[in-house]
């Protein structure tokens, strides 16, 4: 295509405009460079036609008929015809059906030759093999499929040139419409989902309806996603004409160096190989993404995130404010001996000692503090508070919920104001007054410690000194809002915590700009949990757990999904529950309820007499998750538990088992469970490994659920997969590391990469990139 480059916007590409490009822009492609990036799911070897009598039951394949007869009946279902095509080879007679597909009478006449490709059905020996909604190329009389593509008018219909359907599926137009310019889909009530990979409305809008030769059969054909009114077919025709002419290719952003050392195709090499395949091409590479076009791709994705996030770790490990450095002495280790309620593990102990040795360095620290449940990750946070307050300065603790901050703020207070140490809470709950007076505290260095939401970070909020910066559930914060808070401080130290232990996989994605500290042991009395999964025939036996352990003298938490009750999942809220619970099963029991709308006063109310004894059941929603330290508690029932991630489960559990008596949690499925939830919940009867049950979690969800999708923090790769990939974001990691530091740095390539990573990194990758 004369004239683009990768800069172009792809309304201004051939066969997209405006309203194709909104709906592209809606999957992140804005330029002909991203849609270079749009990458096949998979391929289809249409290279090599069968014989019909050749074809076997469930392979996919493909093969060159000659049309006997199409014909359309109708079925019981309204609405619902199948087109039958019964045609031969001189092997012998071949059978393909279509769904509503009535306008292929006008296309498909008897006596055309048709190239047929799809998933074959053939039961039994001797049965006539069938494919079942294949697409399908119109043959010109020389055997070669038609140029003009698949579904070519032939006598009496539309002209010559225009491009019909190539896979069956919603969207498909009737003769009349065929070549009339009309590119959205028309109505369809075929039942097929809009966004089939293969199902395909007329790519007619196109300036030039033909296909580019050879681009859709005779060969490895890539099958993309559909994107709106984008058909697979569309977007080759596209890509083939981008990689065919113009410059959007652009250069690449992998070190020349590198790409021969590694053997590595050429940037436009890769993308011409992963788009359409050279013969030859291995099937199987190309389909995991193993092909060397998708090994160069994937690497320089990630080269060009490391570098990104190598550069912005340059840009924070800037030197702390006021030249602070903050050292321990003896009055200090007087006073953390005096505050500590029990003996720190050796990974506490580790964990603390790393970060006084960063605290003594004057470029501030950037650590990740990560740990399975009830590993002790608050009492790291508060010790090393107390060593920049005995210094003067002020620590911060931001945490993503007002009831996860309050938690946090009677633990903290609990801990340090016997020892004079001032703990104050700033949320967006507080009355007007009261907000005033904690703001007037933060901004004149009185409070010492500050507990938090968001509205540490918000306009209004000033410190004095601000020597160390805390964010607990780092995943559920932007990158953006945690830098906000180091600020405060002009530099201040940074510890990012988490209760969900991460997979070092996505540890490298999320936090590559992070130091790692780990907290692999459980502090000395915790016992480990047994847990049982049941189904709702089980609940009497549950009940009677749960009173069983009442009578011993213990507590427990009865877990519900929902504040309110839904048509999806009728009496599963928790205030609907309370009521069934105390009323029946629980009749005679202390039994009370909280959740996250419930006022922060009374909430605070029942979760204190719940923790002091005087409540025997606390039915709850998942606000009990964290923070929640009861070590009389013995046993943890979960309902509808298919409906939580493993993660999640896990720090429920990790609720119980927090005292000297052994601990229960039952995991409670509703109603009919999937095979696949069973199989996260049987990981969960396995082990109390919290790290095992993240990479678990991973594997089975993918980093966006695992996480929370929209807020997780997760790069949006367009090629590489944090999974599958692994291997290479390490490789990438380190080659970054080693680019920074080496002479190519200087060069005219290196300066050009640099100047790529830093203009569009921030946009690129929702982060920002430093200098």
């Amino acid at each position: 295509m004369p004239g683009i480059t990768p800069d172009t916007e792809v309304r201004f590409l051939p066969g997209v405009g405006p309203r194709r490009a909104a709906a592209l822009a809606e999957t992140g492609v804005l330029r002909a460079s991203d849609f270079l990036l749009r990458l096949p799911f998979r391929y289809e070897d249409r290279s090599e036609h069968r014989r019909t009598a050749e074809l076997v039951d469930g392979e996919s394949a493909a093969a060159e008929v000659v049309v006997a007869s199409l014909s359309v009946r109708p079925t019981r279902r309204r609405n619902l015809k199948i087109v039958e095509l019964r045609g031969h080879d001189a092997s012998g007679p071949v059978k393909a059906t279509w769904f509503n597909q009535v306008h292929l009478k006008q296309i498909l006449k008897p006596g055309q030759r048709v190239l047929l490709f799809g998933k074959v059905r053939r039961p039994f020996a001797g049965a006539v093999p069938e494919f079942a909604n294949p697409g399908y190329e119109l043959v010109t009389p020389d055997r070669d499929p038609d140029p003009a593509g698949p579904g070519t008018a032939g006598p009496g219909t539309a002209g010559p040139g225009t491009v019909g359907p190539e896979m069956v599926g919603p969207g498909m137009v009737g003769p009349g419409m065929a070549g009339s310019g009309i590119g959205d889909p028309a109505p369809s009530d075929s039942g097929v989902p809009a966004g089939s990979p293969e199902s395909v409305s007329p790519d007619s809008s196109s300036p030039d309806s033909s296909s580019p030769s050879g681009a859709h059969a005779g060969r490895i054909v890539p099958i993309y996603e559909r994107i709106g009114s984008l058909t697979p077919r569309l977007l080759r025709t596209i890509l083939h004409r981008l990689l065919d002419g113009g410059d959007a290719v652009g250069p690449g952003y992998l070190p020349e160096e590198l790409v021969a050392r590694m053997g590595l195709p050429s940037r436009r090499q890769a993308l011409e190989e992963v788009h359409f395949p050279p013969d030859g091409a291995a099937l199987a590479e190309l389909d995991r993404k193993r092909s060397p076009g998708h090994q160069r791709l994937i690497l320089e994705e990630f080269f060009v995130f490391a570098l990104g996030l190598q550069l912005r770790r340059r840009q924070d490990r800037v030197g702390r404010a006021g030249g602070h450095t903050f050292t321990v002495d003896d009055t200090l280790r007087d006073l953390v001996r005096q505050v500590l309620p029990f003996r720190l593990t050796g990974s506490q102990r580790a964990a603390l000692a790393t970060i006084a040795e960063e605290f003594r360095s004057p470029l501030a620290m950037r650590r990740l503090l990560q740990g399975d449940v009830g590993s002790g990750k608050t009492i790291v946070a508060v010790i090393a508070a107390l060593i920049v307050i005995h210094h003067g300065a002020q620590a911060a603790l931001m945490a993503p919920t007002e009831v996860l901050a309050e938690q946090h703020f009677a633990t903290i207070r609990r801990l340090l104001e016997p020892h004079r140490i001032r703990v104050v809470l700033l949320t967006a709950g507080l009355g007007a007054g009261e907000r005033r007076d904690t703001l007037r505290a933060v901004a004149s260095g009185w409070a010492q410690f500050v507990v938090g939401t968001h509205s540490l970070i918000q306009e209004g909020a000033r410190f004095r000194d601000l020597g160390f910066a805390i964010v607990d559930e780092q995943h559920r914060f932007g990158v953006a809002q945690r830098r906000t808070l180091v600020e405060r401080g002009g530099g201040a130290d940074l510890l990012v915590m988490t209760a969900t232990p991460i997979p070092r996989t996505l540890t490298m994605a999320l936090h590559g700009d992070l130091d790692l500290s780990e907290l692999r042991e459980l502090p000395p009395g915790r016992q480990p949990v047994k847990t049982q999964v049941r189904d709702p025939g089980g609940l009497p036996e549950v009940y009677a757990r749960v009173r069983e352990e009442v009578g011993k003298g213990r507590q427990a938490f009865y877990v519900c999904p929902l504040i309110e009750e839904s048509e999806e999942l009728p009496g599963a809220g928790v205030e609907a529950r309370f009521r069934e619970l105390s009323e029946g099963p629980f009749r005679g029991l202390r039994v009370d309820y909280v959740h996250g709308r419930v006022p922060a006063s009374r909430r605070e109310q029942v979760m204190n007499a719940f923790a002091g004894g005087e409540l025997d059941v606390l039915v709850a929603t998942t606000v009990i998750e964290v923070g929640m330290d009861v070590p009389n508690a013995t046993a943890m029932v979960v309902e509808h538990a298919e409906r939580f991630g493993l993660a999640q489960l896990h720090q429920l559990r990790g609720r119980v088992g927090r005292g000297a008596d052994p601990a229960t949690a039952i995991l409670v499925v509703g109603g009919k469970p999937t095979e696949l939830a069973l199989r996260r919940l049987k990981v969960l009867e396995e082990t109390t490994d919290g790290f095992r049950i993240a990479e678990e979690d991973l594997a089975i969800r993918g980093p966006g659920d695992f996480l929370g999708t929209r807020q997780s923090g997760i790069p949006p790769f367009r090629v590489a997969d944090i999974i599958r990939d692994a291997e290479f974001l390490r490789l990438a990691r380190k080659e970054a590391s080693d680019f920074l530091a080496s002479p190519g740095l200087e060069t005219a390539e290196g300066r050009r990469i640099l100047e790529h990573v830093r203009e569009t990194w921030g946009e690129r990758f929702g982060l920002t990139a430093g200098g």
